[in-house]
């Protein structure tokens, strides 16, 4: 992998024995000429990590937010290293997982250009369409075939999905992130999740704003939850077992009166 800088045209790729050589954008709006996979993947803990799983790539080391773990499904990356973002990156051990190619979904100007200096940098747009997303990680990967194959069984599922819930087609969900005790999100029609309930079959969610949507406080959810039904997402890294009943703080303002008495709780 060679790069270069903002204002430099990009060298000419070298071709490979399937002539797949390609030129990336760099985090920082550089090129990236790259004539073969990654040898050592460093990827945060986030649509790059899962998508590059779901590709059959398996990152040397990834990046982890606070305490965060990996969740059941994410096993085949239990051999990477870990590396966690707490109160701030840790830039030396990123450094001394030695990666050649990094592909990050997070961080400011100034923790990019910092990743950058390490090791070849690819910024993950996950505020994309999701099919985007899958490409846009495949290609420094050189696992074009493969995204397409991923997009194609994905698609499947969602016209299974679409089948299973055919009775509540054209309803507008309450999307509802419970991230810990207190902390609630109210998701909106722009962000990754509410965009896929859309081509799941749902009517927009009614609340509309940022991309990652917006905090709210307990009191205020009595107004602001509405829609046909409620649904509530849950970190699943904090389940080992996909069996096991809802953490213990999600069932707690399931059990409120409050909740309850949502208006989209009544669906």
């Amino acid at each position: 992998i060679t790069g270069c800088g903002p204002q430099e045209q990009a060298a000419a790729p070298t071709a490979t024995d399937d002539g797949t050589a390609r030129i990336v954008e760099g985090v920082l709006g550089n090129s990236y000429s790259l004539n073969a996979p990654p040898a050592r993947l460093h990827a945060s803990g986030g649509t790059d990590m899962d998508n590059a799983l779901a590709l059959g790539f398996t990152p040397t080391s990834i990046e982890l937010y606070g305490d965060s773990q990996l969740r059941p499904d994410q096993a085949g990356a239990a051999a990477a290293e870990v590396i966690r973002f707490v109160d701030g990156p840790n830039l030396e051990a990123l450094a001394n997982a030695r990666p050649d190619l990094i592909l990050t979904g997070w961080g400011d100007e100034t923790y990019q250009r910092r990743m950058a200096d390490i090791a070849p940098t690819i910024f993950i747009d996950s505020s994309q369409p999701w099919r985007e997303v899958v490409r846009q990680v495949a290609r420094p990967l050189f696992k074009d075939a493969e995204a397409e194959q991923v997009i194609v069984n994905l698609e499947q599922r969602f016209a299974d999905f679409r089948t299973r819930f055919a009775a509540r087609q054209g309803q507008t969900p309450c999307l509802l992130y419970i991230a810990a005790e207190g902390m609630y999100t109210l998701l909106t029609r722009e962000s990754s999740v509410g965009a896929l309930l859309g081509e799941l079959g749902f009517a927009p969610i009614a609340k509309s704003g940022d991309l990652y949507g917006e905090n709210i406080a307990l009191e205020s959810l009595a107004t602001e939850a509405t829609g046909d039904f409620l649904l509530v997402l849950i970190d699943t890294w904090r389940l080992t077992d996909p069996n096991e009943p809802v953490p213990a703080h999600v069932q707690a303002f399931l059990d409120t009166e409050l909740a309850k008495r949502l208006p989209a709780a009544a669906g």
